[in-house]
């Protein structure tokens, strides 16, 4: 189950990051990876 939610998640953000392209991506998976850790 985790690992589904996660390659959703990994899968989402791809998408996110083709769309976007900014320079804020990386900032942006480190406070997702934030909120999942804790």
């Amino acid at each position: 189950m985790f690992l589904e939610v996660l390659n959703n998640l990994t899968y989402w953000f791809l998408l996110k990051v083709c769309c976007l392209q900014t320079p804020n991506h990386t900032l942006y998976i480190f406070r997702l990876l934030r909120l999942w850790l804790l």
